[in-house]
């Protein structure tokens, strides 16, 4: 961490840049992530807002420093994290191979979040969320939050837990006093705020929105980053697809877009894309193994299983009211380029083409077997295709021509039902591997009867394009150097659904699927 200022007769002449590539450099401090916050390099920043409001000057000034100094920093590579952000960021990929000239820079600077506008903390405004909440609304009061705050003698006596008629009649008083719904952001605040302490029941904030909006509250209304209620209800877990479908119904627009271009769509995907690093990072989610796992011990007390039985259940359920808040809030644009429930064109695309190069595995790469006798596992999945998909209880240590052999039909399996254009559910599957002409049905019931399952053959497929969606392979390997034409031309796009194969993953095996490779292949 370093925390220095240069000296004035240095400042401007490239030597903060150069001294941070220097150090960036530095053979004996090898490294893998740089941050930093060029903001609070000025003095000034952090003191003005100590002493009230800074003039319409003061802010110009300010920014004009901040710009100065992240151009500095965007010298040896650094970039803002995301709209807004504070903080920017390097990796050692994006490091110039020298130090930026000011003229390359000169077009970088900081997007900034707008200033909120402050509310008077008693002015009829903050006696209209007083109704709501039981408190007026101070300035040094979060929304959402009734911290550090005293309850008003003349405040009305409803409150979170007060009937929805008594809230609504509150509500007309205080507009009748002059008060303003939007202004007080009202419609934000209830959606934010569901199931929280201090917020409403879902079910009540349902049942007041459409009396709000009788009363005047614009359902598209934008706040200071310009995100509307419905911004608000897709990024917030709390809410359930019930709260999209009715802002909705109201009238609220899906193509809204926020100062940075978010439409409620891509704010739900960048959120369940969020939770779901997450729980992956700290290893949070119950998976089919802990369960099995779990089961197979004698010792373990039953309460402990019926636990994680529940907690598997809750995440499944979790991630089906996800699914459904994501597809509510498609537009009829993102609709047309939908080939079945969350799956894009473009993704039905990437999933064909990975499959049939898979099954384009011919026989004479398969593995010799002779006189019935089986091959140790490790001469099978260094030449079968995916072999590391089928957990070990399964694959054993010794593997049968028929089960080798039925695997492949299982892959090909998924690979019929995608031609089809369908999404390729176990079911369908399944279905599809028992009606093949086309496939041996002693290999198939093999596969079948010594714990194969299409499952994994599915696992597998999704795990071949993630890999290609991960290290941008897909159009390398898929597009021929000599056709100037990608694979997607003609293709309707949906950036939130055409790379998330994870969000294909729970839709088709379920969040809680124990997913391969188990081992990797010698």
């Amino acid at each position: 961490c370093v925390d220095r200022l240069l000296a004035k007769e240095h400042r401007g002449t490239g030597v903060g840049p150069r001294c941070v590539d220097r150090l960036l450099a530095w053979d004996g401090a090898p490294w893998t992530f740089a941050a930093i916050s060029p903001f609070t390099l000025n003095e000034d920043f952090h003191a003005r807002g100590m002493r009230g409001e800074p003039t319409a000057e003061q802010v110009a000034r300010t920014n004009e420093l901040n710009d100065k100094v992240s151009r500095a920093f965007a010298r040896v590579g650094f970039q803002q994290c995301k709209f807004g952000s504070e903080y920017w960021y390097l990796v050692p990929h994006n490091r110039p191979a020298q130090v930026l000239t000011k003229e390359q820079v000169a077009h970088v600077t900081a997007t900034r979040v707008p200033t909120p506008k402050r509310m008077d903390p008693h002015g009829v405004d903050s006696a209209l969320l007083a109704v709501i909440y039981g408190k007026p609304l101070g300035e040094d009061m979060e929304e959402g939050s009734n911290r550090g705050m005293d309850i008003d003698p003349n405040t009305p006596v409803t409150d979170i837990n007060s009937p929805v008629t008594d809230l609504i009649r509150g509500v007309q008083t205080a507009l009748a006093a002059g008060a303003s719904i939007d202004n007080a952001r009202l419609l934000h605040r209830l959606v934010a705020t569901v199931g929280t302490w201090g917020g409403l029941t879902e079910e009540k904030t349902m049942a007041l929105l459409p009396s709000l909006v009788r009363l005047g509250a614009s359902v598209d209304l934008a706040d200071e980053m310009g995100c509307t209620a419905l911004h608000i209800a897709a990024e917030n877990t709390t809410c359930s697809p019930a709260m999209v479908h009715t802002l909705i119904a109201m009238g609220a627009d899906r193509a809204a877009t926020s100062v940075d271009g978010t439409t409620p769509l891509r704010a739900w995907s960048d959120c369940t894309r969020s939770n779901r690093d997450f729980v992956r990072c700290f290893d949070l989610g119950v998976t089919a193994a802990a369960l099995g796992g779990a089961m197979a011990d004698p010792q373990i007390q039953f309460a402990r299983i019926d636990r994680m039985m529940q907690n598997h259940l809750l995440r499944c359920e979790q991630f089906d009211r996800s699914v459904e808040k994501g597809l509510a809030l498609l537009t009829d644009v993102d609709r047309a380029a939908m080939v079945e429930r969350g799956m894009t064109r473009r993704m039905l695309k990437r999933l064909q083409i990975t499959t049939e190069r898979m099954v384009d595995q011919d026989e004479d790469e398969m593995p010799r077997f002779e006189n019935g006798v089986p091959l140790p596992v490790d001469e099978v999945n260094y030449c079968v295709c995916g072999w590391e998909h089928i957990p070990l209880s399964v694959a054993g240590t010794h593997v049968h021509k028929g089960f080798a052999f039925g695997w492949m039909q299982a892959i090909r399996a998924v690979e019929l039902v995608l031609r089809g254009g369908r999404l390729p559910t176990p079911q369908r599957v399944l279905e599809s591997l028992l009606a093949d002409p086309t496939a041996d049905a002693r290999y198939t019931q093999s596969f079948l009867d010594n714990g194969g399952k299409v499952e994994f053959a599915i696992d597998f497929v999704l795990a071949r394009v993630l890999e290609q969606v991960k290290d941008g392979s897909f159009d390398n390997i898929y597009n021929r150097d000599d056709e100037e034409e990608s694979i997607f031309d003609g293709l309707p796009e949906v950036p939130e659904l055409d790379e998330d194969v994870d969000l294909m993953w729970g839709m088709l095996l379920g969040p809680g699927f124990n997913r391969g490779p188990f081992y990797r292949p010698r």
